[in-house]
């Protein structure tokens, strides 16, 4: 994944370990292109297992193979970009000089600087308890024809449907009937080229596209199913075409103009409450807290464990006026908790 030119000098990789009388902090800031997630979570566990042990050589196999992922992959066919790589593509950078996107690309008339604060003050927590979740299950699943959608899925859909009701309603109720609204939700990879301890970034996004007026017309378990019917459509087609945008400075440019846009409809859920690396041992007995900052972009939002509870930790990248309206709506704060 590229850097710009804001940051093609900084650290790929920094680590800061503060002793405290009672414990030790680990602060662990690892660059995309070297790892994702899973990535993260694979160096973090090899390295508390030889801080335990004593040993110098990690204790599960650690994958650095780049040329051997792309081998598995194989070709992109021609089809199968997707309508998300399209979009992308047709974004003309020339038109987009003169509006502020909320991503570091050289299109911004804001300096990085500017950016990066703007966005640090638009990080809010929530949280979702085990019982809330499966409240939003019992709910939903009533009705039969819902019954096989998982809670987690159904809080996506959720989180979804009221973001864009916060971004999107106008003053008289009512919607733009050619507003569209994405959900992108991010998926590790690994699995389509049995390269399980693959340490580099092997995420592909998963959009989800859906006229707002239409959205929000739809029940939960109808915007749950949607998002599930597109989960299942990973193919090796899709994450080669998104590999290659990636590695493309203009087509990279242009991603990030439509990624980070604070105006677009658009919300990014990493999933990553399932990773082993909140619970690593060191030597000092599991952490007592664990969090991971959210990417700064408009509408990120990264899902973690809570802790010793079961439920869902939301650490999220959303403005302070649409915080202000999803606070005070009732639909969301029935199952969700507002920390800050």
């Amino acid at each position: 994944m590229l850097r710009d030119k804001s940051t093609e000098d900084l650290p790929l990789v920094q680590c800061v370990v503060t002793w405290h009388p009672d414990g030790v902090g680990i602060l662990f800031s690892i660059d995309h292109s070297i790892a994702d997630g899973v990535g993260v979570d694979i160096l973090l566990n090899q390295w508390a297992s030889m801080m335990r042990t004593g040993s110098e050589e990690p204790e599960l196999p650690v994958d650095y193979d780049h040329e051997a992922m792309y081998r598995g992959l194989g070709a992109a066919e021609d089809g199968e970009r997707g309508w998300f790589i399209d979009m992308v593509d047709s974004v003309d950078l020339d038109k987009t000089k003169d509006s502020a996107s909320g991503a570091i690309v050289e299109t911004d008339p804001r300096t990085p600087k500017q950016v990066e604060e703007s966005l640090r003050r638009n990080v809010h927590m929530f949280e979702i308890t085990p019982e809330s979740l499966a409240q939003i299950k019992s709910d939903v699943s009533a009705d039969d024809a819902s019954s096989h959608l998982s809670a987690i899925r159904l809080a996506y859909a959720l989180f979804w449907q009221r973001y864009m009701a916060s971004l999107s309603a106008k003053p008289n109720g009512h919607f733009d009937s050619k507003e569209v609204c994405l959900i992108n939700v991010i998926h590790s990879t690994r699995s389509l080229i049995n390269q399980p301890y693959y340490i580099g970034n092997a995420v592909c996004p998963l959009y989800v596209q859906l006229p707002v007026s239409q959205m929000q017309e739809m029940s939960l378990a109808a915007v749950a199913a949607e998002i599930g019917r597109h989960m299942h459509r990973q193919s090796k087609a899709s994450w080669v075409s998104f590999l290659d945008l990636m590695q493309d400075p203009v087509r990279y440019a242009k991603f990030l103009t439509v990624f980070g846009n604070p105006d677009a409809k658009q919300l990014t859920v990493s999933n990553i409450s399932r990773l082993s690396f909140f619970n690593a041992d060191f030597g000092f007995g599991p952490p007592c807290f664990v969090t991971v900052y959210p990417a700064l972009i408009p509408g990120f939002a990264v899902w973690l464990p809570l802790s010793g509870k079961g439920g869902i930790r939301i650490v999220w990248n959303v403005a302070d006026d649409v915080f202000k309206s999803l606070v005070s709506d009732q639909l969301l704060t029935k199952y969700v908790d507002v920390v800050f």
